[in-house]
């Protein structure tokens, strides 16, 4: 395939057009008051391209302006540097089309809410064996046109004092619930409450995954996210999500929501 740049005037080749066409059709050349003087018969015509058009006897004849050095049409075969310029602004365009925004993810919560097993299911992993987190995992998760790096961040009680050392930069903060111990919502809610009061979160996006509802005592996400008072949190965005990390369920709209909200703002 031969790549061709655009090199002559277009003014030049319209005006080539219409001495060739008049000499091969003299009878039909304009005269009088109709002709390239104007008349009213013959009223200016702004083109697209700055050509004026006049008319006479139902006849149409291009009158070039002043060759413009913006306008270059004839053909040449580009020289090795302007093919090198072109692939690069081809792979600049392809690589803008695809790039993805990139999230820096705190995910924490109680230990036993289910953390490790929402992570692998939004990496698409294997759930079966799964040990309770002792320090941290990080995991990148691809989704969306999203690249997530994610810290899960271990919620045994000896462990919850070094959360903190892990907010700086955070872009969002998932937490994880789980939905069907009841007996532990006010801890999970005090510690919640510490975390929405640090100063590295501060107006930091808040999604809260109600997980486990698989099960049968779970509670709605509606009926918990009244128990944590969540509609006090006005200085930023939040949004509670039922999920079961176990069955999948619900952890896609969670990120659809991050999509929606917090990646597109930072496109």
């Amino acid at each position: 395939m031969c790549v061709c740049v655009v090199e002559c005037q277009l003014g030049c080749f319209f005006s080539f057009l219409t001495s060739r066409w008049l000499r091969d059709n003299p009878s039909k050349a304009p005269s009088g008051d109709g002709g390239m003087d104007g008349g009213r018969e013959g009223e200016g015509v702004e083109g697209d391209c700055g050509q004026k058009t006049r008319a006479n006897s139902g006849l149409l004849i291009l009158v070039p302006n002043p060759p413009s050095p913006s306008l270059t049409f004839l053909l040449r075969r580009p020289n090795s540097a302007e093919q090198a310029n072109g692939l690069l602004s081809v792979l600049q365009k392809l690589k803008g089309t695809t790039e993805s925004v990139e999230l820096r993810i705190v995910l924490l919560g109680l230990d036993n809410a289910g953390k490790t097993t929402l992570l692998k299911s939004l990496a698409s992993e294997d759930i079966n064996t799964i040990t309770p987190t002792q320090g941290f995992n990080i995991k990148s998760v691809a989704s969306h046109g999203m690249k997530l790096n994610v810290w899960d961040i271990g919620g045994q009680r000896k462990i919850r004092p070094f959360w903190k050392k892990y907010l700086e930069n955070t872009d969002l903060l998932i937490y994880v619930i789980d939905s069907a111990d009841k007996k532990r919502f006010e801890e999970t809610g005090l510690e919640l409450e510490e975390l929405i009061d640090e100063e590295n979160l501060k107006g930091v996006p808040v999604l809260i995954f109600a997980n486990k509802q698989d099960l049968a005592t779970a509670s709605p996400a509606s009926e918990i996210a009244e128990g944590l008072n969540l509609h006090t949190y006005r200085d930023r965005q939040w949004q509670i999500q039922a999920c079961s990390a176990v069955s999948g369920e619900g952890v896609q709209d969670g990120m659809n929501w991050i999509c929606n909200n917090i990646v597109n703002k930072k496109k």
